[in-house]
């Protein structure tokens, strides 16, 4: 029963690292990581933390005219992942729905493709 407990603690825990392992650390890397996917990707990052805890924002479309506006994207890069978790909830629906993804301190919105490019 104690190992149980461990071992699900630790794969709880692995699971979180990887899912933060894959989010850009920062606005830059986000860019980067938007551009190899063939998307556009332009950056603001603010001088001062917001009052949300909002630091950074990285947004942009498709790399294609055809496919520019099913490709558009936002992601906002929070200072803690509480604050991004905070943001995140704050989007939901009353029946709790929502149009965005959390990735670690990211909070995205966008096209499906957009969003599965951020995550990878």
């Amino acid at each position: 029963m104690k190992l149980a407990k461990i071992l699900s603690a630790f794969v709880l825990t692995f699971a979180v690292a990887m899912l933060v392992a894959c989010a850009p650390s920062n606005s830059e890397k986000a860019v980067e990581k938007m551009k190899k996917a063939g998307f556009t990707a332009a950056a603001t990052t603010y001088s001062e933390v917001q009052e949300d805890g909002a630091v950074a924002v990285v947004s942009g479309t498709k790399d294609s005219l055809s496919q520019a506006l099913s490709g558009m994207y936002t992601a906002t890069l929070y200072k803690t992942a509480k604050q991004a978790k905070a943001a995140y909830n704050e989007t939901k629906d009353a029946e709790g729905k929502t149009n965005c993804t959390l990735v670690g301190k990211w909070v995205v919105w966008g096209s499906e493709e957009a969003v599965k490019a951020f995550k990878k």
